[in-house]
C-alpha cells in the first residue's frame, strides 16, 4: 500500500513541510538569540562607557585607609591594595544553580556581571539550562539610577 504513488508524494510532502516548519522555527530561535546578544552587549558598552577614568589614576594610599575599621585596614593592607590603582569597573564570571520558586528545583546557571563604580551600575546577563536543549537567557540592570530586568 505504501508503494502506490500518490501515497509515497504525501509522506515525501509531509516530511519536506516538517523539515522547513522545523528549519525555520530554528531559524527563528537564532535570529532571536543574536538579537538578544547584540541588545545585553548594547547594554554592557553603555554602561563602561560612562565609567572611563580620567587621566590622573587615583593610587591607594595608607592614608586612605587610616579611617576604616582596624580589621579592615589590616585586611587591605595584607592583600597589598595600598599602592595600586583604585578599581574603576569589575567583570564577575558566575557558575551555580538557581530555584526559580521556593519550591522548585535547582537549575544551573552561568552568568557574567559588569559593574562600575565611578557612575554605579551593573549589567548582569545569566543563562538558566533548563533541560538538554532548553534554556532561559536572563538579563537585569541597574544603569544612571534606573533598573531594568
Amino acid at each position: 500500500m505504501l508503494d502506490t504513488p500518490p501515497v509515497k508524494r504525501l509522506l515525501r510532502w509531509v516530511v519536506v513541510t516538517v523539515a522547513l516548519i522545523f528549519s525555520s522555527a530554528l531559524c527563528a530561535l537564532q535570529f532571536g538569540l543574536r538579537r538578544f546578544d547584540r541588545l545585553v552587549k548594547r547594554d554592557v558598552e553603555a554602561l563602561l562607557a560612562r565609567a572611563t577614568t580620567t587621566a590622573e589614576e587615583v593610587v591607594v594610599t595608607e592614608e586612605m585607609l587610616k579611617g576604616l575599621p582596624v580589621p579592615v585596614r589590616r585586611y587591605l593592607s595584607f592583600t597589598g591594595v595600598v599602592d595600586t590603582r583604585l578599581v574603576s569597573t569589575v567583570q564577575l564570571k558566575q557558575k551555580g544553580k538557581m530555584q526559580p520558586s521556593a519550591d522548585g528545583t535547582w537549575i544551573p546557571l552561568d552568568a557574567v556581571q559588569y559593574h562600575t563604580v565611578k557612575s554605579p551600575g551593573f549589567v548582569w546577563d545569566g543563562t538558566m539550562h533548563v533541560g538538554p536543549f532548553l534554556w532561559r537567557e536572563l538579563v537585569t540592570s541597574i544603569r544612571a539610577a534606573r533598573g531594568t530586568c
